[in-house]
């Protein structure tokens, strides 16, 4: 920790060290032309205050911990070696410039001293002993005085009075806990914020006597004078909520406040007036940088961000805003910027057709009002120029369009941007391109639909206008580009312009009363005929993994195969939780096996070799680890995934707790739990559970502790809760938990299966917190892995030999359907049908919506989808 930070932190809660500032700059900047943007930063670890030489070639940083001040080259932004030792600094520390640009006073907040710095030198020529706790400084407009506030104890607080000739110093008692004060521009008068009262007091320089008490209604921090004196700004925010108030130099009377304006609750550290008295820049450690109309002190525009600024400075001209800022270590410097056009480019359109609406954005920092304007549009396109909007219809045959949009706002800046819009020939439209907002929704969502035409080599150009929309359930309500969805289904919604059409599956989950409905009952096979070890979908419900002689990769909505990724023996499969990698265990040798992991993106793969039979595979919540198991347990830290850890346990299955700290290993010595970062082993359990599931809160795992019952685990002392039967002639079983965790899937798989069409699988969903089987679901074949949609979509059951995929989905009640029966708008599956679902069913001629729109008339005779349509 640098060494100022205890005294910044101290700093923090002591009512007499409260940060405030003022800061003048003598030239006059052009109206409105505040500084709005960030446009660079010098870096510049605690820097606590700033201040410019006249010229505004160079300024002055001190900096807490350092207890330095660095000197910085304006128009480089570079620091000039070598940094200048001074006292005690702090949170509080002050830095002004004399009017001259000889010296500089520092006032060292921690030390009770002000550092004298001669500015051409650039060394420290005198240490002057003040009162304690110095913060704020002010000189007289001739130079000849400065002054200090003293903060003290909160009650004895005090001004040093310095002869800028001699360094003579004198004591003004003044009480309370003075802080940044303000001399008047025509030095007449001394402002002290934080008197005895929390006010402001007023002083005649040429006597010292106090002329003025002005109540606050909290604690004053900061005093800042309009260039022409006819107004100060006094700051106030020492432990309530920050507010600045103007006050009529003359009246010593408020004229407006800042009340309601979020300015932060905690320490003023600067107000900062423009050269043109319209803007004051109000800086806090809280609420970062506010910028206040200086008439009405109405917010202008606001950045809160929560940065800790103790001092801030304008650039002699004007033009720059320098702000220590402690929160990034560095100087933030802000510019005048005028409005500007964000949007770069604009969608090509199709000749003879309606164009747009295409808008513009645009960005004013000033957050003045814009329109928008073009001298040189062709004369096909309209410019509206509040909106930015750009509409028209181009003449029927291709060609390319060049013109230059202005920006402007209410204050007569500009920006300007050119432009180009490429439009083509309608004979290049190949097809359409449908994309929905989102391909998974709820029970009574709405989406929204985009639909570009598709060109010759592929490019796609955006239709707004002449597209037609319609969906194949008929209680779907179409409205212009969105579609709401008042059943359960896979619904095909299809966009048609010009005589093209594209159609899109969107899956709709069913819910009932607020509640998702959950898969349960087997609709159907997908890929009947093929053996699968496992199955895992990923955390955004899309596609479905599937490993046997391949990886293949499922698109769930559809229930087509996308892709097939070539892994010797695959085996266990598990995805990552950002969805972008799977991993898969492979075994295609005696003594050979590799832990693969598969960009989901790219499908290309990965393997970290391993020795011995591989059987399942976990990946850590966070992603950052896989654990493998088999004739061994391997961790795989994917930071470093050529290293993995062997520990010599045999595993068959494998499953991680939810904080990522340990995994569960169940083998044929029974169950353990290994901590992830020592590796080390500890026995739970003398069973040989066939699989172990967590729920999401970590609390209980559930396990099949023998051939027959169902054990519920506390993970806190990895002793049995309770445990149930499971009927069925089941050998082991495989598990899946809700999200919520309330409630589980278990799969019994039969005693013996030849070929996944002997025996019975019974497949269970089970009430975690009671311990009770809600339901049974039958179903053939011998189940090696479960995997359900996080979305509740739809449910995948593996299979040995040539079970394929069992689909499961929702099957009961929907309370919107004219009959109250979800399938009245949902499909009919054949166990053994082959297909998959929605576009499947499409290209094989068979529309959706007519298949079973009852559940009466579901029949094995009809070619229909292995992939689970649960619903209406």
């Amino acid at each position: 920790m640098p060494r100022g930070a205890p005294r910044r932190a101290l700093a923090l809660v002591s009512a007499g060290l409260v940060v405030a500032g003022v800061a003048l700059v003598p030239t006059a900047a052009s109206a409105g032309d505040w500084p709005n943007s960030v446009v660079a930063s010098v870096p510049l670890p605690w820097a606590l205050d700033v201040a410019f030489d006249p010229a505004g070639a160079t300024a002055f940083v001190v900096r807490e911990g350092a207890d330095v001040v660095d000197v910085v080259d304006v128009a480089s932004r570079t620091v000039l070696p070598p940094a200048i030792p001074v006292g005690d600094t702090g949170l509080g520390t002050q830095i002004a410039m004399s009017p001259n640009g000889d010296v500089a006073l520092v006032s060292n907040v921690d030390g009770g001293t002000v550092s004298v710095i001669d500015a051409q030198l650039r060394v420290v020529i005198e240490t002057l002993v003040v009162g304690g706790s110095p913060t704020g400084i002010a000189f007289s407009p001739d130079g000849s005085t400065a002054y200090v506030g003293n903060g003290g104890d909160g009650t004895d607080g005090s001004v040093s009075v310095i002869d800028v000739g001699s360094w003579a110093t004198t004591t003004l008692p003044v009480g309370g806990s003075p802080q940044l004060l303000a001399v008047s521009p025509d030095g007449t008068e001394l402002w002290v914020p934080g008197d005895a009262n929390g006010g402001v007091t007023v002083f005649d320089t040429a006597n010292l006597d106090a002329v003025a008490s002005i109540p606050m209604p909290q604690a004053a921090t900061v005093v800042a004078f309009a260039p022409d004196g006819s107004a100060a700004f006094v700051g106030m925010g020492q432990g309530g909520d920050g507010e600045v108030v103007r006050v009529d130099t003359a009246t010593r009377t408020a004229t407006a406040s800042s009340a309601g304006i979020p300015l932060g609750g905690w320490l003023f550290a600067e107000l900062v007036v423009t050269p043109d008295g319209e803007t004051v820049f109000a800086v806090t450690t809280e609420a970062g940088l506010a910028v206040l109309e200086a008439s009405t002190l109405a917010a202008v525009t606001q950045t809160l961000d929560g940065d800790l600024r103790p001092g801030a400075a304008l650039t002699p001209d004007g033009g720059e805003l320098w702000v220590a800022n402690e929160g990034t270590s560095s100087v933030e410097i802000y510019a005048f910027e005028g409005p500007r056009i964000t949007t770069t480019t604009l969608p090509d359109g199709v000749g003879g057709k309606s164009y747009g609406p295409a808008t513009l954005s645009a960005v004013n920092p000033s957050t003045l009002p814009v329109s928008f304007s073009s001298s040189d549009l062709p004369s096909w396109l309209t410019l509206d120029a509040a909106s930015g909007s750009l509409t028209g219809t181009p003449p029927p045959t291709g060609a390319s369009y060049s013109f230059t949009v202005v920006v402007t706002d209410a204050a007569g800046h500009s920006g300007t941007a050119p432009f180009s819009v490429l439009i083509h020939d309608p004979a290049e439209v190949q097809s359409l391109a449908i994309t929905p907002s989102a391909s998974r929704v709820l029970q009574g969502s709405t989406i929204s639909l985009a639909v570009a035409a598709r060109l010759d080599g592929g490019a796609t150009v955006p239709l707004s206008s002449g597209v037609t929309f319609s969906s194949d359930v008929a209680t779907d309500v179409v409205v212009g580009s969105t579609v709401t969805f008042r059943h359960a289904s896979t619904h095909t919604v299809t966009a048609r312009w010009e005589g093209f059409a594209a159609s899109v599956a969107i899956v709709v989950i069913p819910v009932i009363a607020g509640e998702v409905q959950w898969p349960d009952t087997v609709v159907g096979t997908l890929r009947a005929g093929v053996g699968y070890s496992d199955v895992a979908v990923s955390p955004d419900s899309a596609t479905a993994y599937a490993t046997g002689d391949a990886l293949d990769v499922i698109d769930t909505a559809t229930g087509t195969v996308r892709a097939s990724v070539a892994i010797s023996g695959a085996g266990g499969v598990d995805v990552g939780a950002d969805g972008s990698l799977v991993a898969v265990t492979s075994t295609f040798s005696g003594a050979s096996s590799a832990i693969v992991l598969v960009d989901t993106a790219t499908l290309a793969t990965t393997s970290v070799p391993t020795t011995g039979n591989l059987e399942d595979v976990a990946f850590s919540p966070d992603g950052s680890t896989v654990v493998a198991v088999g004739q061994s347990v391997w961790i795989v830290d994917l930071a470093a995934p050529g290293s993995p850890r062997e520990l010599p346990i045999t595993g068959d299955s494998v499953a991680i707790t939810p904080d990522g700290a340990a995994a569960w290993i169940s083998s044929s010595s029974g169950m353990y739990a290994i901590d992830l970062a020592t590796g080390a082993a500890v026995p739970i359990d003398a069973s040989t559970p066939s699989e172990i599931a967590f729920t999401p809160d970590g609390a209980t795992a559930l396990a099949c502790d023998t051939p027959h019952s169902l054990a519920f685990f506390d993970v806190a002392t990895r002793t049995v809760k309770r445990s149930i039967p499971l009927v069925g002639p089941a050998v082991g079983c495989v598990m899946w938990v809700k999200p919520g965790g309330l409630e589980a899937y278990v799969i019994a798989p039969p005693a013996h299966a030849n070929q996944g069409g002997e025996g019975v699988t019974v497949a269970f969903t089970v009430d975690i917190a009671s311990a009770t089987i809600l339901k049974t679901i039958p179903n053939t074949g011998f189940a090696t892995g479960l995997a359900l949609a996080p979305d509740g979509s739809i449910g995948y059951i593996s299979q040995l030999g040539d079970g394929g995929l069992t689909v499961l989905a929702y099957g009961g009640p929907d309370p919107l359907a004219p009959d109250g029966d979800l399938a009245a708008t949902g499909a009919a599956l054949s166990p053994a049908a082959p297909t998959g679902l929605g576009l499947a069913l499409i290209a094989a001629g068979l529309l959706v919506g007519a298949l079973a729109r009852r559940v009466r008339a579901r029949s094995a005779t009809r070619p229909s989808s292995e992939r689970a349509l649960r619903n209406a």
